[in-house]
């Protein structure tokens, strides 16, 4: 077992190397990324409110703190039995669930944000 992280530049440098290993074995991680970048390059293009790039900004940290939960849980879930088992099979599929939840909101949110202002843009 390793020993606890002595100082707060190492506990940063392990979260930094997680969310590394997870983007890069984790393709929807990958795919929540990009979207993350479409949406905050929409933000620029539209000029958003402070308020909005709160909301908007929040929204993407949800789903990747939701996907990277989902990951360890995965991972935990892995190395806790490698049978099929009901209960292994619920984390999973609740964790994935929550996922799902978290992106599909994200989806509502950007369609509340930028379909005025694409509607705005159309009109002029």
């Amino acid at each position: 077992m390793r020993p606890k992280n002595r100082c707060l530049l190492s506990s940063f440098g392990c979260a930094m190397q997680g969310i590394y290993q997870a983007f890069r074995q984790e393709s929807n991680l990958r795919i929540h990324f990009v979207a993350a970048a479409l949406a905050a390059g929409a933000g620029f293009v539209f000029k958003l409110s402070a308020g909005e790039w709160a909301v908007l900004l929040l929204t993407i940290t949800l789903v990747i703190f939701a996907e990277l939960i989902n990951t360890a849980l995965e991972a935990n879930v892995n190395l806790a039995t490698k049978k099929h088992q009901p209960e292994a099979k619920l984390a999973k599929d609740a964790a994935a669930g929550a996922v799902l939840l978290t992106a599909l909101n994200a989806v509502l949110i950007g369609l509340l944000i930028f379909v005025p202002k694409i509607w705005e843009f159309f009109r002029r």
